[in-house]
């Protein structure tokens, strides 16, 4: 079984990234949707607020499931046993930006594939 994993600040989660989500479970047999703490980022809501929405808005998935971490995402990546990262694109900026992060990644926990899916518009 593969366990993919989403990451994100998601504040808040938007229908983009849920988009992101309905095109990972077509892929994989579990998606986690990890809404992360990023250290540089002012969030509008608190962790436990934004996971509380990703689980209302996504709960009805039966395949997907939403935890939150201030850790790093390659390990809890690992904890869970999932094997990719999924990363969602809006656009040529997303892109380059993301690339930069997968290359991050791979550098962290080279047994850990990261997929960019493009979001609906």
């Amino acid at each position: 079984m593969t366990i993919a994993l989403y990451a994100g600040t998601f504040d808040p989660l938007t229908l983009g990234h849920v988009s992101v989500v309905r095109e990972a479970v077509r892929l994989f047999a579990h998606v986690r949707v990890l809404v992360a703490v990023h250290p540089e980022k002012e969030p509008l809501f608190s962790l436990d607020e934004r996971v509380s929405i990703a689980r209302e808005v996504v709960g009805a998935m039966p395949t997907v499931s939403c935890d939150g971490t201030a850790g790093m995402v390659v390990d809890y990546a690992r904890a869970i046993g999932a094997t990719v990262l999924v990363r969602g694109l809006r656009g040529a900026a997303d892109a380059a930006y993301e690339t930069r992060l997968a290359q991050a990644n791979r550098e962290l926990g080279r047994e850990i594939l990261t997929v960019m899916l493009p979001a609906e518009p």
